[in-house]
């Protein structure tokens, strides 16, 4: 782990706050060949706002064969994080560290999110 995802995680965890972090290290992912890794908005006052999903895999040996799980990280970055993700391809590893928030989708129903608030390229 680089010693700048170690430094946010120490800055964070000494604070007075209380912590809802989650530190995810994956590909880049699209579920469709011919759709970017990111999907770039804009909120209404005009701030960028990128989606993508992260593709953690791991590998463990049951029963003499080797089983592979993956685990897919929706996250989504705003401002300056989510322009410097821009010139991310698909399958480009990233180690992130995202908080945990809650979400109301348009449907009413509530949703977890992952905002980056650190990332780098692995």
């Amino acid at each position: 782990m680089s010693q700048g995802v170690l430094n946010d995680l120490q800055k964070r965890l000494a604070s007075k706050d209380d912590v809802r972090l989650s530190v995810f290290r994956g590909a880049l992912h699209t579920w469709q060949d011919s759709e970017p890794p990111l999907n770039l908005r804009y909120t209404a006052n005009g701030r960028a706002m990128v989606t993508g999903t992260l593709k953690c895999t791991s590998s463990r040996e049951s029963g003499g064969q080797e089983r592979t799980s993956a685990y897919y990280a929706n996250f989504t970055a705003f401002g300056d994080t989510a322009e410097s993700m821009l010139g991310l391809n698909k399958g480009d590893r990233l180690m992130m560290i995202t908080e945990r928030q809650k979400r109301k989708g348009k449907d009413d129903t509530w949703y977890d999110n992952d905002i980056i608030v650190y990332f780098e390229k692995v």
